[in-house]
């Protein structure tokens, strides 16, 4: 392949991967990512579902998604990335199952901005890393104001999903804001990502909603976490699942 742009095969299908990106680079050394939460997703998606992947990346977990789920829409901002996830779409032969949006969800719609990169590079990090970017660590920041980046509402989009993946970096709560409708009418399991600074405020706004909330200390050091509403057609059989397996988080 050209320059840091290679195809690794895995038991999970065939990636367009970049070895100067971390996941890229972890993708290419180890063949897999995160395999805790595709062993939980396994076990919680079910063949019908409408699956939403917001911060699909370049489509590790979109297309295993895609696998369990009857639809998937994934929506990645930034344009490298999104241009990796339409790549690794058609490398799996998933056209018809996944719809990939360039663009970010958030509060309201509006326009937001990417900040520096620098504190993204591994060799800034703690620990022996080989250098990388971690380009899906990059959060967005409201007051830049280069306005490169569309933001849309969830609830603008008229989508109605059973099943959602948010792995935004700091931007849970005013994604989950702009989704407040299609959440009540809907009930999807929401599997998320949150770390120290965000998650009461994240807790707070699912739990005013009904949502029950579980993780354990395979979901990747505590900042994974999973909500699962009274009111979902699989509430049973998925409560069964985390009681068994995780601890639920009180309000």
């Amino acid at each position: 392949m050209k320059g840091s742009y290679w195809i690794v095969k895995t038991e999970h299908g065939d990636f367009l991967t970049d070895k100067n990106d971390f996941i890229g680079s972890q993708l290419y050394k180890k063949f897999v990512w995160e395999p805790e939460v595709i062993d939980v997703c396994t076990q919680l998606i079910k063949p019908h579902y409408t699956v939403l992947d917001i911060g699909a990346h370049m489509g590790f977990h979109t297309i295993n998604f895609a696998k369990l789920a009857k639809s998937v829409y994934a929506f990645e901002p930034q344009k490298r990335l999104y241009n990796q996830l339409r790549g690794n779409v058609f490398l799996n032969e998933f056209n018809d199952k996944i719809s990939c949006f360039n663009i970010g969800l958030g509060e309201k719609n509006k326009k937001s901005s990417f900040g520096d990169l620098y504190e993204h590079n591994t060799k800034n990090w703690d620990g022996d890393w080989d250098e990388a970017i971690n380009y899906g660590g990059r959060p967005l920041e409201d007051d830049l104001g280069t306005n490169e980046i569309t933001i849309k509402t969830l609830d603008s989009l008229n989508i109605s999903p059973d099943f959602i993946k948010m792995d935004v970096e700091g931007y849970e709560l005013k994604t989950l804001q702009g989704a407040i409708n299609t959440l009540k009418a809907h009930s999807p399991t929401i599997l998320f990502e949150t770390f120290t600074e965000n998650y009461k405020i994240v807790f707070k706004f699912l739990f005013e909603i009904g949502y029950k909330i579980f993780s354990n200390h395979e979901l990747e050091t505590y900042s994974n976490y999973i909500a699962i509403h009274p009111d979902s057609n699989d509430y049973e059989e998925n409560y069964k699942i985390m009681e068994e397996k995780f601890y639920r988080f009180n309000y």
